[in-house]
Parts: C-alpha cells; structure tokens; sequence
C-alpha cells in the first residue's frame, strides 16, 4: 500500500476524532484481550519446559473404580521401578511440610520428599553441591537435603560456602548437599527436599501396600517408547501386581498423564474458557468496527464519488478504504499490547499455588508474531467488508442533484446479518456466565451437611518435638480444652482435614454382617471409605449433624477407644435397616470398632454431589501423623479472625516451640476450593458485559443507519396518515425481530457450551430461568439501542419527504 493512501486515511480519521477514538478503543479492547489469552495458553500448552526432552516426562499415580486418582504405596512404587520396561528413569515425590529451626524464628518449610532419581529424571543438576545418590535414599542414612534457590537467596543470603552446611528440619540435622539451578519449576513450589528413602523402615507401614504413602510418581519415557507405549506397559505390570498381591493390588489401574498436564492443574478448562469468550468478544468487536466502518463508507459516497470523478481509479478508492481500516487497527493493536501484559502479569500474580507452568508466564515473542497475525487478520475484515460493499455501486450516480445514501449490493442483508450475529455471541456469552454465577450461587446455598459460619482454622506439626504417643495424646487434649475455655469460642476440636475439602485419608473396611461375619470386598473391590482422625467436640464444631447415637467422648478420642462414629451413606449400604448402632467395623487392624453414631453425609464443596461413605476414630489410635495436624475453633457471636490472637498466646502457653501457622476461616478455604471457578465466572462475566455493550452500540449504529435510510418513507407514511408513534414502533420492531433471531441462536449456543462444561459448573446447566433473564435482558438493550433511531425517524417532515419524492 502506497504512503499517500495512508496520508489520506490519517486526516480523514483525525476530521472524525469521535469516531476515530471510539473505533481505536473498541480494538484495543479486542485485540488486548485476545493477545493475553493466546499468550496464557500459549505458556501453559505449548511454551517448552526447562527440561530436556520434556515431551517424555509424564505423572503417575494409581486409580479404580470408587477413586479417580489416589497416591502410590512404597511397596508399589519399587515394584513399578523394577518391572517396567517402558521408563528410563523414575521417581517418586511426596510434598510435606517440615519444621525448620535455627534459621531465625522457627516456622513451618514446604517440602518434597523425594526417591534419588528425581532430579535425574527431570533432567536437571544443581546449581551448586550434589544430587541425592542411592546411599542417600535408604533407610538409616544421614539426613541430607536440596534447597531451592529462592530459599538459598532469601534463607541463606546465597551464601556460596553452603554446601555442608546443616539445617534443622523436624529436630533432626539435614546436611545441605545441593542448590536447585533457578528455572526449577515443578508442583507444589517446594522450598526444599529430602531423601524418601530414609524413612523408609522396613516392617513399617511403609512396606504396607494398604497404605499409600510414597504420594506419586515422576518419570521420562525411553527415547523409543511413546506415552502409549508405557500405558500399555504399566497395565502390564498392574495385572502382574493384581495376580500376586489380589487384595490390595486386584482392580488398580496406573493413571499416566504428561508433566505438562499436571504443571498447568485445574487451570486447564478455565484458560480454555476464558479463551472462547475473548474469541466470541473479538467476533463481536470485527462486526461492530466492520459495521461502522461500512456506514462511514455508504454516509461518504458524495465525496468518494467525487474522487472518481475527478480521476480516482476504483483501486485507489478501495486502496483508501482499506488504508483507514489498517489505521485503525494498528493503533487497536498498538494500544492492546500494554493491556495484554497488565493481563499476563496479573494473571501470573494471582495463579494457584500448583500451577507453575502459568504463574511463570510472560508475553513471549509468539504473542507478538500472534499480534502481528491479529492486525492483518483485523485490517482484512474491518477493510475488505466496508470496500467490498461500499464501492460496489455506480459511484457517479451519487453526485446527482437528489442523490442519497441507500443500500446497494446486498448492504440490507449484510447489515441484518451483523445484527444477528453480535447479538447471538453476546447472547451466548451472557448466557455462558450467568450459568457460571448461577453454579457458584447454587454452590453457596447448597447444604453441605455442615455449617462453615464462625470457623476458625489453623496448623500445628509436632512431630519433631512429640515422637512418644502418648505425650500427642495429653498435647491435643490439652489444645482443645484450652481452646475451649477462650472468650467467645463455642466448640475446638482436632482433625486430620476440613470438611467440604477434597478426601486426602481413606482407608479400607470390613463392615459386620448378619450373624457376626465381616464383609470383606473380593479382590479388586475392596471397601474404601473417607477417614476422619478426629476429636470427641469435632460434630458440634462443624456442626454436622448426628442422626443417631452419639459422638465419642474427649477422653475416647485421648485414649483412642475402639469407637467410631459413620455416615448414612455407609450406614444406609450396609445397615438398610436402621441398625447400625452396636455394630462393628475393622480397618486398621483385626479388633472390631463398635459403631457409637451415624453422622449426616458431607459434601465436597463445589461438588453438589453426595460424596463417598466415610468412617470418624478418635485421634488417639493415630496421633501421629505424617502431615500437620489441623484444629478448628467455633466462635460465639464474633468473627472467627478476632481470636487469633488469643489463640496464638494460648499454644504459646501450652508449648513456645510448637509452630502455629495457617490461620484462616473456613469459609476462606472452601472458596480457594471454588477460586478457579470463581475467577472464570468473573473473566467471563466482564467478557460477557464489554459484549453486551458492544453489541448494543453495534445495533444502535446499525439501525441509525437504518432510520435514515427510511427517513424518506417515514415522512410519506406521516403524509399518509400514519401517526408518529406508529413509525417509532416501525423501526424498533425491525431491530427487536432481528435481536430476537440472535437471541433464538444465541441460547442454544449458550445451552451447547454449558453442556461441554456441565462438569464444572455442577448445577448450572439445567436453569431455565437463566436463560429467560439473558433473553429478556438483551430485549431490553436492544429496544433502548432502537429506540433514539426510530425516534428521529419518527420525526421526519412529510412536506420534505413528499417534495424529495
């Protein structure tokens, strides 16, 4: 395109200031939105990892019939390093937190155990020191560890002499053998890392195939095996598992998923989301500019025709056309480049913990080929359109004397069908996020089978200063007597993990049947139920309703008494008959556990599902455990937070070396359960708002352009006897008819979408009244987008249009 052309569109455009400014920020807009939406998917789907070959890492853990994925035992775990064929290497990783002391105050590490392959298997060495060797990884070895380079930054001053150094790490000394190089970017963002192995006592539950406790499994595929390859493998070696160990192994599957997969997590159907919404939004914004655009170009015939006239060839008309199109959407794009970083940055800063692959984003030079991409993409539809049906009619006929704009080539049907079509996206998109908000409403009022009102939370690990049991047992009894006994709290108990939360604890049963037998699941179909670890008080703070029976008392839960209390669910599959009380159930060893209560079911927040059948013991049969021990605190008639404080002097009293950390409300935590959610109905919710309002100016636009042209028939109606009002109804039916049919379209698109993410947004894809409020809502935008057109084509004067004609 020649410079002059491009001299021509910019002072025609600066002439049209309003019109120029609006069309720039609608594309900024646009373009904007887009960009940073391509650049999220881009770093989370396609964007190389910091690991050589990353193609061929993969995660693993184990599943069946009742549980989608679950941890790996360390039984297992060795049994799949040794007999598998289709790996290179291969490693197991549990996260963990850990008490560290000595350097400054004491306070609680996120940690990572790990097998001594695991750098190994990621491909990369440290920084500085060593990686973990086979000598490391055994039982009774020295305690060595890696720490991560923002810990040696921030902990250690990075400090170049820390190789040998020695840390404190649940009361015993670790060794620092090794620094992680910066790039590290794996799950859970752990700050250091330990040797498995050394835990690993033999005869210990460790060697137990029940329990799942070597958390899951990093490994590299061979060069000459695909990712198929080794599923085939592994079910291999799963059915050899299944045959020699039927009652713990009969029925596992391993699940295999690439790395990449597990680094983007519960990110994937929001990015995905939010993309289609920003896609539908820049559809919108390319029928608007091309609308607008294409009424400038009809309003602007005189003078075009004048050029032709005076020896303007049709190409340099279309050339200038196109040239203003090009205008425009550089300065759009140019503009949308900073809101497309805002966007990143800001997504970045507020990812979940366990997503590193997009908390690590940036615009990366694919975004900006991608916008180079968008603006000619842009200036192509915004340019082509406006010149393909602008120039299309006899341009001199437009310098006769009573010449008028009016529709030529198939301009009517063009502009009926851009109506149409922002109208039905935006539809579809107001839909899509009202269906989102309506989940997460129905989500907040559903019931849980508990109340999360006036809860307050936190962490204690004590593991390096309570190894004997019974001083846990007095410790947690004396925690919750204490923290009873504190103005405004009503109710403290002690458990292994909120409700409403995902299940982490499961453990299988064998529940006593009629005549004294306890069913035992055949292979493959063993009895696995929720755990609870919990104290006598935990029912009255969550408030979970006992429906028959009772609770254990708080010196049943110190002892550890052979009690438990159940859920319906569990008492209703095996005791229909109302009889579960006096029964009994083994679990974690041969002695019968009599049922004492029947508790109401518990549901996971966000889910809307009723959950799995779930068993509650008393903590003092496990008062150890691997992970931090949680204590909740339900106030009386003041906020949860207020007690904070009091609660921290009242540990401190207890024991000043017991870290206290992770204080929140339950309410706080069951909506980081929902955050994704929340976040995507948000994104889309603001996507759906900027749509509806452009749609609306496109529809105002558009029928402007309509009332003028039937400005002329308008005044011969009134001449005839037509009333105003009747001219006003004319021209707001035209745009509500054609709202209507983008209306019709755009629900059952909405309805489509909801159905591919039904899923995720449980409990939103079925209400009819969302769609009725959408429909109506657009109505009404679309009448008020009519109305100012059809007023001024109301008031048309007959005696001129009678003269004209």
């Amino acid at each position: 395109m020649t410079l002059p052309p491009l001299r021509a569109a910019a002072r025609s455009l600066l002439r049209r200031q309003r019109f120029t400014v609006l069309v720039v920020a609608v594309l900024a807009l646009g373009a904007g939105a887009t960009i940073a939406m391509f650049a999220l998917v881009y770093g989370a789907f396609v964007s190389p990892l910091p690991y050589p070959e990353a193609e061929r890492l993969v995660w693993l853990s184990e599943r069946n019939q009742e549980i989608p994925e679950r941890q790996v035992s360390y039984p297992n775990f060795l049994s799949w390093q040794e007999r598998s064929a289709a790996f290179e290497l291969m490693a197991a990783v549990k996260s963990t937190s850990l008490v560290l002391r000595g350097v400054g105050d004491a306070r609680m590490v996120d940690a990572q155990l790990v097998t001594a392959d695991y750098f190994r298997t990621l491909g990369v060495a440290p920084l500085l020191g060593r990686d973990f060797t086979a000598e490391d990884d055994v039982f009774g070895a020295a305690p060595t560890a890696i720490v991560s380079y923002a810990f040696w930054q921030r902990e250690l001053g990075g400090a170049p002499d820390v190789i040998g150094r020695e840390l404190s790490l649940d009361g015993t000394s670790h060794r620092i053998v090794g620094v992680a190089v910066e790039t590290l970017r794996v799950p859970g963002r752990p700050e250091l890392w330990t040797a498995m192995g050394r835990q690993a006592r033999p005869s210990s539950p460790w060697f137990d195939r029940s329990t799942r406790i070597a958390g899951y499994v990093l490994a590299r595929v061979r060069t000459s095996e695909s990712v198929a390859a080794a599923r085939a493998d592994m079910r291999g070696v799963e059915q050899q598992l299944a045959a020699e160990f039927p009652i713990h192994d009969a029925g596992n599957e391993a699940e295999i998923r690439t790395f990449r997969d597990r680094l983007v997590g519960d990110l994937s159907t929001p990015l995905w989301l939010c993309f289609g919404a920003v896609g539908v939004l820049l559809l919108i914004v390319c029928s608007n500019v091309a609308s607008l655009l294409l009424i400038r170009v009809i309003g602007r015939r005189r003078e075009l025709a004048l050029r032709a006239a005076l020896g303007a060839g049709r190409a340099q008309l279309i050339a200038l056309v196109l040239a203003e199109g090009a205008v425009l959407v550089a300065l759009g794009v140019g503009l949308g480049l900073p809101l497309a970083v805002w966007i990143v940055e800001l997504a970045a800063r507020f990812a979940p913990e366990g997503s590193t692959n997009v908390a690590a984003l940036a615009i990366q030079p694919p975004a900006f080929a991608f916008a180079g991409a968008l603006a000619l993409v842009l200036a192509a539809i915004v340019g082509l359109v406006p010149a393909w049906q602008g120039l299309g009619a006899e341009l001199l006929g437009a310098l006769g004397a009573g010449a008028k704009a009016t529709d030529a080539r198939g301009t009517s049907r063009l502009r009926n069908a851009s109506i149409v079509l922002q109208t039905s996206l935006a539809v579809a998109l107001l839909v899509a996020a009202s269906l989102l908000a309506d989940s997460l409403l129905r989500t907040a009022r559903a019931d849980h089978g508990f109340d999360a009102d006036g809860v307050l939370t936190f962490d204690l690990l004590i593991r390096d200063r309570y190894r004997d049991p019974e001083r846990a047992r007095e410790l947690y009894g004396t925690v919750v007597a204490r923290l009873r006994a504190l103005p405004g709290a009503e109710a403290a108990a002690v458990l292994n993990e909120l409700p409403g939360l995902p299940p982490g604890w499961q453990t299988d049963i064998s529940p006593e049947a009629t005549g004294g037998e306890y069913v035992r699941g055949s292979p493959g179909k063993l009895i696995n139920v929720d755990w609870g670890i919990v104290s006598g008080a935990y029912f009255a703070t969550m408030r979970i309703p006992l429906l028959r029976g009772r609770s254990f008392t708080e010196d049943e839960a110190k002892r550890g008494a052979p009690v438990m209390v159940i859920d319906e669910a569990l008492a209703k599959r095996y005791w229909p008959a109302g009889d579960a009380l006096g029964r009994h159930i083994k679990y974690d060893s041969a002695t019968p556990i009599e049922i004492v209560g029947v508790a109401a079911d518990v549901r996971t927040y966000g889910d809307n599902v009723a959950g799995r059948a779930k068993i509650y013991t008393p903590y003092g049969r496990f008062p150890q455990q691997d992970s931090a021990s949680t204590v909740a605190v339900r106030t009386a008639g003041i906020p949860p937070e207020s007690l904070v404080t009091a609660v921290r002097g009242a540990i401190r009293e207890i024991d000043p070396g017991i870290p206290v950390y992770g204080f929140s409300t339950l309410h706080d935590e069951l909506r980081e359960r929902i955050a994704p959610r929340a976040a995507t109905a948000w994104i889309v919710g603001v996507f759906a708002g900027l749509a509806v309002f452009l749609a609306a100016v496109g529809v105002h636009g558009l029928m402007s352009y309509v009332a003028l042209q039937r400005v002329r028939e308008a005044g011969i109606r009134i001449a005839l006897g037509a009333r105003p009002r009747d001219v006003l109804a004319l021209v707001v039916r035209h745009g509500l008819v054609l709202s209507g049919v983008g209306i019709g379209l755009g629900m059952a698109l909405g309805a489509a979408a909801s159905r591919l993410f039904a899923a995720w947004m449980p409990g939103g894809g079925g209400a009819p009244g969302v769609y009725v409020l959408a429909g109506a809502l657009f109505l009404v935008v679309t009448a008020a987008a009519c109305f100012g057109p059809a007023r001024r084509a109301a008031a048309a004067d007959p005696m001129r249009a009678l003269r004209e004609e």
